[in-house]
């Protein structure tokens, strides 16, 4: 059984055949493992029948160009919507960038997550005058930039052009970061304008998104996109955003819990480089805290009120709105860790895969499982964790 989730989680099968004996062995022998891998090939045959196709009788290749045809007409779906978005709300030129800035600055209006405040940056950039950035911006006095520019974009250009021993200053003033830094606000959602658009085009081909997010400062600049972009584009970079928000709500409430640990300087500057991982003894590893944090939200009425989880976890998850706005997104909602398997060749259901293969034109031989490996394990993790599972993580981190 492990052999069938070892091949796409990329994990040995003799090391995850130890794991899943041992969460087995603690947790009374539930054979959530057995039962997940039923529940996908359940969830893979009324897929399969979605696509119009025969679920005894189709084949890898099929089911991976039937994917890409559903995915192109989403593609098209959401396109149309934005753009009449924006002609509606913003101009009648229809720019589709627009239109994804306006509708998720709607989506998350009534969101709040901890963001470092801007004085923080300003302060230490006055003393230090980010010279390479100025030049490149136009301005002569820091004053003058920090006046009419948004810190968001700053950053972002401080982090492409100015030296490493800049950045390794800039960098070192997390390691003395208090709670009293960070302001709760709302996120923000910017389009990067015409003089930070080399820029920001730059770091996007880098990190192969379509907008740049900060932790730090709870920011998405989002890049342009053409109005006639490739297939499965849009897609692929709406569904990114609301993952990366979750992302950054997750980490919000990991720095609300952190506040009265001695570390939480420490713990603050580790996940501007990397998300925030925490110790499970169930598992006898550090999981995702956003895995803890999904999992405990299903349970967030029936946990010990003495925590501080009801406020400090609450987590909004927009993506499962989207069915309700665009109908084309119900075949993919449920999909994340469900994929067809047949000979070791596996297709991913996962939206972000089918997007990535769609957009950059991928032969089935190369096929992209990425996300599909980081949902699975997601799911084969979480079915093990339960609501005493995870009051005892939250009492051994935070008590």
């Amino acid at each position: 059984m492990t052999r069938f989730y070892s091949e796409i989680l990329n994990i040995k099968n003799w090391e995850l055949k130890k794991l899943i004996s041992d969460l087995e062995h603690s947790t009374n022998k539930p054979k959530h493992d057995l039962q997940l891998f039923s529940d996908i090939k359940k969830g893979i045959y009324y897929k399969i029948k979605e696509l119009n196709l025969d679920p005894f009788d189709s084949n890898g290749l099929e089911i991976y160009h039937a994917l890409n045809i559903k995915l192109e007409e989403l593609d098209k779906e959401i396109v149309k919507y934005l753009r009449t978005k924006s002609a509606q709300y913003i101009s009648a030129e229809a720019n589709l960038s627009s239109g994804l800035l306006l509708f998720l600055n709607d989506l998350t209006k009534d969101l709040k997550v901890l963001g470092v405040k801007n004085i923080f940056y300003k302060k230490y950039l006055k003393a230090n005058p980010p010279k390479k950035s100025l030049r490149f911006l136009g301005y002569r006095s820091i004053d003058s930039l920090l006046k009419r520019e948004p810190i968001e974009l700053i950053l972002i250009t401080i982090n492409r052009m100015e030296s490493n021993t800049y950045l390794n200053k800039l960098y070192a003033l997390y390691k003395t970061i208090k709670i009293t830094d960070f302001e709760e606000r709302p996120i923000t959602i910017i389009k990067a304008s015409k003089k930070y658009q080399p820029i920001v085009s730059q770091v996007c081909s880098i990190i192969k998104k379509d907008f740049v997010l900060s932790l730090e400062t709870s920011s998405i600049v989002i890049n342009e996109i053409d109005n006639q972009p490739l297939k499965g584009q849009t897609t692929k970079a709406l569904v990114e955003i609301l993952d990366d928000i979750l992302l950054l709500q997750s980490v919000s409430s990991y720095l609300k819990l952190s506040e009265f640990k001695t570390d939480f300087a420490v713990r603050a500057a580790e996940i501007f480089e990397h998300e925030p991982t925490i110790y499970s003894p169930l598992h006898g590893q550090k999981l995702p805290f956003r895995l803890i944090h999904k999992l405990s939200n299903q349970y967030l009425t029936s946990i010990n009120s003495e925590l501080p989880f009801d406020q400090d976890i609450k987590l909004l998850d927009y993506k499962q709105l989207l069915p309700h706005i665009i109908k084309g997104f119900k075949f993919f909602i449920d999909s994340d860790h469900l994929y067809f398997s047949h000979d070791a060749k596996h297709v991913s259901l996962n939206i972000l895969d089918v997007a990535t293969n769609l957009m950059h034109n991928k032969e089935f031989n190369e096929r992209s499982t990425q996300n599909l490996s980081r949902s699975l394990y997601d799911e084969l993790m979480g079915r093990y964790l339960k609501k005493d599972h995870l009051e005892a993580i939250f009492e051994q981190e935070y008590n």
